[in-house]
């Protein structure tokens, strides 16, 4: 399970600004709409991207997994899960079954002549995986449009009540092991319920996840900087610059303090998430830009709304941080 994590994790990282620019040229091309060429062409570049995202995503994940003979049976695949409408989970699909049949080959054929070995890896490997992915594709058309379809209306028509409550979740996730697997779980989940039918309908599990990774490095950059006596063994590192990485959706900034002093900085910051995420969901603030931190408000239905939920969900964090390390700090006394 760690190997396909690992190989679904390096697809991703290539598929991710693919998805980020296409839906800010889309965002970009909405606030032109009366200069209609220059509106169209960031609408066309944003189009273009998007019907290349599969194919990425599909392609990376098959050739981190069985290298360069993986990567046209993967790109391929990609392209299938774009042509017929399948999907995010059926390109994913593709590109790990596309990776573990060359694997497969690669086996069989390990004990062949060298000079028949080379033939069978240029031409009949390639010609029977693309062959084999197309005929899985085949399969999949029978249900995977519909799933995918049905998949993204449910959350991008998620109510109130049912927002708030599926974005609470999310949000603890991601601030519960910054950049670690369950934060990239989480934010692969917001993803993929975009990148489905495309730039069509926005959700509000996007701004949900930016807040969810945004808040923890922010509180504790905050923290930082008022309180750094309370954290000399991190003293070298700026509250500001963590505060400000937080802001722009860098959460990495803030594991350190993870590390160092786990449940005191992880607890009120999932805590103070889980207001923000009730306000986005309550709100229905939505977007489907995925990246860029505080940044973005503009692309959001409601960036106003979304900056209060940051403001918020920060204010509480940092009141509940103060709360444990002082009676962290008395229960230390009292043992002296």
């Amino acid at each position: 399970m760690k190997d396909i994590y690992r190989h679904i994790m390096k697809g991703f990282s290539f598929y991710l600004p693919f998805i980020i620019i296409a839906t800010l040229l889309k965002e970009i091309s909405d606030l032109f709409p009366n200069h209609i060429e220059f509106s169209e062409f960031f609408s066309f570049s944003s189009y273009f991207l998007f019907q290349l995202i599969y194919v990425v995503l599909a392609g990376f994940i098959a050739y981190a997994i069985g290298d360069k003979l993986a990567l046209l049976p993967g790109l391929f695949g990609g392209y299938l899960a774009i042509r017929y409408n399948q999907g995010f989970i059926a390109a994913l699909l593709l590109g790990l079954l596309a990776g573990y049949m060359i694997l497969v080959m690669k086996y069989l054929i390990k004990k062949s002549p060298s000079q028949i070995k080379q033939t069978l890896t240029i031409v009949w490997m390639p010609l029977l995986s693309v062959i084999l992915i197309y005929a899985t594709s085949e399969v999949f058309t029978l249900f995977m449009p519909q799933f995918s379809y049905y998949y993204t209306r449910f959350f991008s028509g998620l109510g109130p009540i049912s927002g708030a409550i599926i974005a609470s979740v999310l949000v603890c996730m991601m601030a519960y092991d910054l950049g670690g697997p369950i934060n990239k779980l989480a934010y692969i989940f917001a993803i993929s319920t975009i990148s489905t039918i495309g730039l069509i309908e926005k959700n509000i599990l996007i701004p949900a996840v930016m807040i969810g990774g945004m808040l923890p490095t922010m509180t504790i950059g905050l923290y930082h900087m008022i309180f750094k006596h309370k954290f000399e063994a991190l003293s070298h590192i700026k509250g500001s610059d963590v505060f400000i990485s937080g802001m722009f959706f860098v959460s990495e900034a803030g594991l350190p303090f993870y590390f160092k002093f786990g449940k005191k900085v992880m607890i009120p910051s999932m805590i103070g998430s889980v207001v923000s995420a009730i306000i986005i969901g309550y709100y229905q603030v939505r977007s489907f830009v995925p990246h860029g931190g505080i940044l973005m408000f503009w692309t959001t239905s409601n960036g106003l709304m979304f900056l209060i939920a940051i403001a918020l969900g920060l204010a509480v964090s940092f009141i509940l941080m103060i709360i444990m390390n002082f009676k962290q700090d008395n229960k230390i006394q009292e043992t002296l």
